[in-house]
């Protein structure tokens, strides 16, 4: 029972010690797994796009991710990342088609889908033939290059998943640990739009260290990009993480809990961008991003003074 339970990653309690965590032992080979039966979790029968994982882990180590502290509870395994082969995703997409006729297109959830070059040419070639649905993935900005955009496009990717998280390379790269430039990034979009694979672009809003100041160049940055989608979270310091530690030492964490998770508000006290300041720039964020440019006119409308030192956009 003891080895079982370690098998499965459980809890054990016994009868002279404390209770200790034993995590279950990593899958090398995902192809064991058996498809997943989506009907048990009340897979909606007028859905035309279902989600499909080709892995488990991530080789990279961003502070806001669960998966930095998921990996330290093995030590460091060098086989923390490890993928199905394509024809194994390939066989679960023909079950998906044979449970669901009306499924028109696949997204791929892994953040590190687009990251193996071996795996993606294989996974291109195995899919085009086999599925050819068109499908959404996610992209790493900091890992992109021509060879992996080509790919997608071969393989039938249409819209590309970019995380940018924020305008401020301090935040990004500093707090995130997301070894992303704004050269990678403008890169990034010049080669999918090039290949004709659309974007969609996710900030966050509230991050540590955030101010107004820092909000405003997210929303310059995705203007500038102009996305074909763009989404922005409130951000939530997941347990565990660099960053939620970071917010945990500053003394920003509140006790309002997991409820501000689903609600998507701030669960941060920052003296410099308070809660309710952070929930007033995220509705305000995307249609600031996504609204056409106002005239040139109207610019100078606003630059009326009313009143000593004040203009007429101070109202």
């Amino acid at each position: 029972r003891a080895r079982r339970a370690r098998a499965w990653g459980v809890l054990l309690r016994g009868d002279s010690r404390a209770p200790h965590f034993q995590p279950a032992a990593l899958i090398e080979d995902l192809d064991d797994l058996p498809c997943p039966d989506r009907g048990i979790f009340g897979a909606s029968p007028d859905s035309s796009e279902f989600e499909v994982v080709v892995g488990r882990g991530c080789p990279m180590r961003c502070a806001y991710c669960v998966n930095d502290p998921m990996r330290t509870m093995y030590d460091e395994p060098p086989g923390f990342v490890r993928r199905r082969s394509p024809h194994h995703v390939c066989d679960e997409i023909d079950d998906l088609c044979l449970a669901y006729p009306q499924t028109e297109r696949i997204h791929f959830s892994d953040h590190a889908f687009a990251l193996d070059h071996e795996w993606l040419a294989e996974f291109a070639a195995v899919y085009a033939n086999r599925c050819g649905l068109p499908f959404s993935c996610h992209v790493r900005a900091n890992s992109l290059d021509e060879g992996t955009a080509n790919l997608l496009h071969a393989a039938g990717c249409d819209l590309a998943e970019i995380e940018l998280i924020s305008g401020s390379n301090f935040i990004r790269n500093e707090i995130f640990d997301m070894d992303t430039s704004a050269r990678q990034i403008d890169r990034t979009f010049e080669l999918l739009r090039d290949r004709g694979i659309r974007t969609h672009a996710i900030s966050y809003a509230g991050a540590p260290y955030s101010t107004e100041i820092t909000e405003a160049d997210t929303v310059k940055m995705n203007r500038r990009l102009a996305p074909d989608l763009f989404e922005v979270r409130v951000y939530y310091p997941f347990p565990n993480t660099k960053a939620s530690g970071i917010t945990r030492e500053m003394g920003w964490l509140s006790n309002r809990g997991e409820a501000c998770y689903a609600e998507d508000r701030s669960v941060l006290d920052m003296p410099t961008l308070p809660a309710r300041v952070i929930l007033r720039l995220a509705r305000r964020m995307t249609h600031e991003v996504t609204a056409p440019p106002p005239p040139a006119w109207l610019g100078a409308f606003g630059r009326l003074p009313i009143l000593p030192g004040r203009t007429l956009a101070d109202l």
